[in-house]
């Protein structure tokens, strides 16, 4: 599992401390979500994202966006969305490159739904994110890091676009 970012709801109980992150829309997270779990206005990241003024290098946008979800470096989080896991990948690659410890649940909400014996999310982390882009990945200071310009921020997407990371799932 290190390289790959999918699990199946089995391995959570085998991951440590999580935070559940649901990157469904607002009618669908209240009508229903995983125990403790957070919603990702992923809308509102995107718009971030690729913003000539924002993107990836907004740290302090990102500081309180990721610390609003009660995440840490210590916890794994756990992206799922409605079971097409685009969504689902988009705020791994984000958290990713942020240093954070994530994983997408394969299949989803549908999945995560049916599930029984789900470990407890971990409770939120209150001492504050403090986002340095690009500290995932082992990208920074590498040629080609991604972050310093919003033309690198919209590059950042189009990478995770690139390597299918929204197309691809375990069978």
């Amino acid at each position: 599992m290190p390289n790959d970012p999918f699990v199946d709801v089995g391995d959570l109980p085998s991951l440590g401390p999580l935070r559940y992150l649901d990157v469904r829309d607002q009618t669908a997270f209240d009508a229903a979500h995983a125990p403790g779990a957070m919603r990702v206005p992923l809308d509102e990241w995107d718009a971030v994202a690729k913003a000539v003024d924002g993107g990836f290098a907004k740290a302090a946008y990102w500081d309180n966006a990721l610390g609003a979800l009660g995440i840490a470096p210590t916890v794994t989080a756990v992206a799922y969305d409605s079971g097409g896991m685009t969504n689902a990948a988009r705020v791994w690659f984000i958290l990713q490159y942020y240093g954070l410890k994530a994983v997408i649940l394969n299949g989803g909400w549908p999945v995560l739904a049916s599930a029984t014996g789900l470990p407890p999310a971990a409770a939120a982390s209150s001492g504050g994110f403090r986002a340095v882009p690009g500290s995932g990945f082992g990208w920074a200071g590498r040629p080609g890091d991604f972050a310093g310009s919003a033309r690198r921020s919209r590059a950042c997407i189009r990478y995770a676009d690139a390597r299918g990371v929204h197309r691809r799932g375990r069978a």
